[in-house]
C-alpha cells in the first residue's frame, strides 16, 4: 500500500518535494494556510481544502526558513500528529529534470532517510548531490557546443526546433510563437519554420520590384489544402489565372492555417506579412469563426471581442500548465459541449470587430482588404 505524505506549504520548496515524493510512488496531498486550493482542488485531489490532517504517514514541512519550519511543526503537534512523522523539506532547488539522478544517489529506501530526524539532513545532502550533479552534467556536456552544431545541421527555427527535438510526435501539434501559431504538417514539408503549403521567401517578398503585386491569403484548411497537391490549391490556381490573364505580375502568397478564424488569421498577418506591405489582403471563409466561438472563453468574445482557436490557445496553455480542467472544445462530442454564455450575436459581434480592424491594418501599409467570407456578418 502506498505511503501517504502531507505536504505542508506549496512555494517553491513544497513543488520541489511534491515532485521528489511523487517520483518515489508516495500519495501525495498538499495543504497551505496562505493558499486557496479550491479551484484546483476540483479537478486534482492532491490539493486539498479538507484532508483529516491525523490519516498521513509522514508530514512534509516544505519549508526552508528554520524557524518558521518549526513553528509549523509546533502546530501539527498541538493538533495531535506525532512529532516524530513530521519532517523539515527545505530544497527548492530540485525539479523534475532531475529525477534521472534519484535512484544513484537514493540507493537506500526512501523511508529510512524518512526515519532521520526533522532537518533530514542526510536527505538533503543526497539531493544537494544530485542538484550539483545535474548542472555539472550540463557542463559537461557543452550543452552552447551541441546547441550550435544542431543550429549547424537544421534548417528550422527556434520555435519549431523546440518542437521537432520534444519527445512526443510533432504531427499535428500547434507551434506557439509569440502571438501568433501555426501547425507542424508532414504532408507540406517544404516550410520547416511556418509549414505554409509552400515556403515564403520574405526578403525577396519584401524587397519586390515595385511593379510587381503582392496577394496574401489568409483562411483555414480549405484555402490550405493540407492532403492534396498544393497545385489544387485556391491560391495556385489565382496565381495561375493572373499570370495568363494581366500582364501586371503578381505573387500569390497562401497563409492558410489549420482552424484559424479572422482574429488569428489577423495575428498571423501582423506577425509575418505587415512588414511586407501586401497590395491585397484575402481573409477566406468565416465558417471556423462559428464552429470555435461557442467553445472559446466568454469573457474574451463578449467583452473583448476575440474569437480564437481553443485546439491552439487553450490546449496548449492547459498542457504547460498540466491543469485538469475540462475544456468545452473537448467536450464538442458531447451533446449541447459548447459555452452555454456565448451565443452566435456574440460570435457574430466579435468577428465584425476583428474584420474592421484587419481592415484598418491593411490600409495601414497601403493595402486593399478583401473579404470571401462563406456567411453574411450582419451586426446592428
Amino acid at each position: 500500500m502506498r505511503k501517504k505524505i502531507l505536504i505542508y506549504g506549496y512555494g517553491w520548496v513544497g513543488e520541489s518535494a511534491y515532485d521528489f515524493f511523487r517520483y518515489f510512488g508516495f500519495d501525495c496531498k498538499i495543504i497551505d494556510d496562505l493558499l486557496d486550493f479550491s479551484e484546483i482542488s476540483f479537478f486534482n485531489s492532491d490539493f486539498r481544502m479538507d484532508v483529516d490532517i491525523l490519516e498521513f504517514d509522514f508530514y512534509i514541512v516544505a519549508i526552508c526558513n528554520k524557524k518558521t519550519a518549526i513553528s509549523l511543526k509546533e502546530k501539527l503537534i498541538s493538533i495531535g500528529v506525532d512529532a516524530n512523522q513530521i519532517k523539515n523539506f527545505s530544497n527548492d532547488k530540485y525539479n523534475k529534470n532531475m529525477e534521472y539522478l534519484l535512484d544513484e544517489y537514493f540507493i537506500d529506501s526512501i523511508d529510512t532517510f524518512l526515519n532521520d530526524e526533522f532537518s533530514l539532513d542526510r536527505l538533503h545532502n543526497s539531493l544537494k548531490n544530485v542538484v550539483c550533479k545535474h548542472y555539472e552534467n550540463k557542463k559537461s556536456n557543452n550543452l552552447k557546443h551541441r546547441r550550435l552544431e544542431f543550429d549547424k545541421k537544421s534548417d528550422k527555427g527556434v520555435f519549431s526546433s523546440i518542437l521537432h527535438t520534444g519527445y512526443k510526435s510533432s504531427s499535428g501539434k500547434p507551434i506557439i510563437y509569440p502571438g501568433f501559431y501555426s501547425y507542424c504538417s508532414h504532408y507540406k514539408e517544404s516550410d520547416k519554420d511556418f509549414y505554409f503549403i509552400d515556403k515564403l521567401d520574405f526578403d525577396s517578398i519584401r524587397n519586390r520590384d515595385p511593379n510587381v503585386k503582392f496577394i496574401a491569403c489568409f483562411g483555414n484548411s480549405a484555402l490550405r489544402v493540407e492532403y492534396l497537391p498544393t497545385s489544387d490549391s485556391i491560391t495556385a490556381n489565382m496565381q495561375s489565372i493572373l499570370d495568363k490573364e494581366f500582364t501586371t505580375k503578381y505573387i500569390v502568397a497562401n497563409f492558410g492555417i489549420g482552424s484559424q478564424g479572422v482574429y488569428d488569421q489577423l495575428l498571423t498577418f501582423n506577425a509575418l506579412c505587415f512588414t511586407l506591405k501586401p497590395d491585397i489582403v484575402l481573409s477566406f471563409f468565416g465558417g471556423t469563426d462559428y464552429r470555435n466561438g461557442v467553445y472559446c472563453c466568454d469573457r474574451l468574445v463578449k467583452q473583448h471581442k476575440i474569437v480564437y482557436t481553443p485546439e491552439s490557445w487553450e490546449v496548449s496553455y492547459k498542457s504547460a500548465t498540466n491543469s485538469s480542467l475540462p475544456l468545452f472544445r473537448e467536450m464538442s462530442k458531447i451533446k449541447d459541449g459548447s459555452n452555454p454564455k456565448i451565443t452566435m450575436y456574440d460570435v457574430l459581434d466579435s468577428v465584425k470587430v476583428r474584420l474592421a480592424q484587419f481592415n484598418s491594418y491593411v490600409a495601414a501599409g497601403g493595402g486593399l482588404f478583401m473579404l470571401l467570407y462563406s456567411h453574411l456578418v450582419y451586426v446592428n
